[in-house]
């Protein structure tokens, strides 16, 4: 947990520049923690529109459909 409480730290600091590397099959967990830890809107950008289709059906396992959106191409 010490790389999430620093990863947490930076975007409460508002930091400009954060990198993260992150599994795959850990981001779906990662971005939800983060969005209900930090409650702010989050905005996840892939570079595939098929990738985004499946991290928003990742994404359905850890929030409910009110909290997620899957937006058109």
């Amino acid at each position: 947990m010490p790389a999430y409480r620093q990863l947490a730290l930076e975007l409460a600091g508002q930091s400009n520049n954060i990198k993260v590397a992150v599994l795959n099959a850990a981001k779906p967990y990662l971005i939800a923690t983060l969005y209900h830890t930090q409650r702010l809107p989050t905005l996840v950008v892939t570079a595939q529109p098929e990738n985004s289709k499946k991290l928003y059906e990742q994404l359905l396992t850890w929030c409910n459909s009110i909290q997620v959106k899957l937006l058109p191409e």
